[in-house]
């Protein structure tokens, strides 16, 4: 049993080593391009099949103001940024749906904050919204 116990705890440490066992979050170089959430938003709503054409499935560093940030109904982190408002004055959002182990950072953001999310933009969800996943703060 001990002898056990002593294998599972070396197999942990050699894990951690292997794999950094930092607490900080490994700096990646990204490829991705950049894009504000009201241009993002801007696009679809003037030409739905070109926007995603250009955005859609692709990954794009999304800029722009926090409306809110919360959980949804799967259990998934989502933070909301503002887009533009149409010529009714209707809201476009972005929703982003964080990736597993990214919506820690979402925790501390705040309605106003300016934000970078990182993420694969889907495309037109419901409504005024267009939608990004594996999303991650930069």
């Amino acid at each position: 049993m001990l002898r056990a116990a002593l294998l599972a705890a070396i197999a942990a440490a050699a894990l951690l080593v292997a794999c950094g066992g930092d607490d900080q979050a490994e700096e990646r170089p990204s490829n991705a391009r950049e894009v504000s959430a009201s241009t993002l938003t801007r696009a679809y709503e003037e030409n739905n099949v070109a926007a995603q054409r250009d955005y859609g499935d692709q990954r794009y560093a999304i800029t722009g103001v926090v409306r809110d940030a919360g959980v949804d109904d799967d259990g998934d982190t989502i933070v909301r940024l503002q887009g533009h408002r149409e010529s009714l004055g209707i809201p476009w959002v972005v929703e982003c749906v964080m990736r597993d182990g990214a919506g820690g950072a979402a925790a501390d953001l705040q309605p106003g904050d300016s934000v970078s999310v990182e993420g694969v933009v889907q495309g037109p969800w419901i409504g005024y919204i267009i939608r990004a996943r594996d999303c991650e703060s930069r």
